[in-house]
């Protein structure tokens, strides 16, 4: 059994007339529906509240063929994402976590909430950031899950929610040590390791061989990447792609470090750097 651990949450649509459309939402819980769907008969081990949100968000699971692992409903109020559309379409996100039901479980009820028969666990994105589950999950995944379990996670890095990434990224380096799959986007390793995805995206290894650079944006990205040996900020200022990043002074200082030391001395070394750092 695929058993999927994470949040459940109501994302806020707001309009452009202001007027706010409810969604259910969470990266984990839209897994477990999508898993659910292909009638492989997951198991969501998120915890949901009573009030009327947590109750849409059981109904959804229940109509997709998803077992709620935790049946015991939360007195928090659900976890919630308000969702602006900019003119071009792209989401931003405000989240609302604090005392909400997604970071509601302890890791005592998590662990009995393990389903019998279980091969395969996903994990990620807000659940690695609120409290308890993340040190729940945490904990879990590296002390208390059956031998052989495949392990994917997917940390959908969300930096507006996260206030210490230090602690986070320690976080995240512990339960990858555990982790058979990763899922990550070109916006995550920017953010967890500053220089890992301006590499990456040269779209060459460290012999100079050919590597895919898989992103929908792949031309563009390999294209101003390739420029950044000679002009470190070519990659990350391209404000269509990354935002204002490059106007965060000490983003900026930590990338053109580690950009310069994935091009003197290699991922490995820079990677170990990073980790210990």
């Amino acid at each position: 059994m695929i058993t999927v651990t994470g949040e459940a949450l109501i994302d806020l649509v707001i309009d452009g007339d202001g007027s706010a459309r409810p969604r259910p939402g969470g990266g984990p819980f839209n897994t477990a529906r999508t898993i659910g769907r292909l009638g492989l008969a997951p198991a969501f081990l998120g915890r949901l509240s009573r009030d009327d949100f947590g109750h849409q968000l059981r109904a959804r699971l229940e109509q997709d063929g998803v077992t709620l692992a935790v049946p015991q409903p939360a007195d928090a109020p659900t976890t919630l994402a308000v969702v602006d559309i900019d003119a071009a379409g792209a989401p931003r996100y405000r989240f609302y976590l604090a005392g909400t039901s997604a970071g509601a479980l302890e890791h005592p009820l998590l662990e009995a909430a393990l389903p019998a028969g279980m091969t395969a666990l996903h994990a990620g994105t807000l659940a690695l950031i609120m409290e308890p589950i993340a040190t729940s999950i945490e904990r879990l995944i590296t002390t208390g899950l059956p031998a052989g379990t495949l392990v994917m996670i997917d940390p959908n890095c969300r930096p507006g929610a996260i206030t210490d990434r230090s602690a986070y990224r320690a976080r995240l380096d512990r339960i990858l040590r555990r982790a058979d799959v990763v899922k990550v986007s070109i916006e995550d390793l920017s953010y967890l390791y500053p220089g890992a995805a301006a590499r990456y995206a040269e779209g060459t290894d460290e012999h100079g061989d050919p590597i895919d650079v898989v992103d929908r944006y792949s031309d563009r990205l390999t294209s101003l990447a390739k420029r950044q040996r000679t002009d470190p900020g070519a990659f990350i200022t391209n404000r269509d792609l990354f935002g204002n990043l490059a106007g965060n002074e000490r983003f900026m200082t930590a990338f053109k470090s580690a950009l310069t030391s994935l091009h003197q001395y290699g991922a490995r070394a820079t990677l170990a750097s990073l980790a210990g750092s």
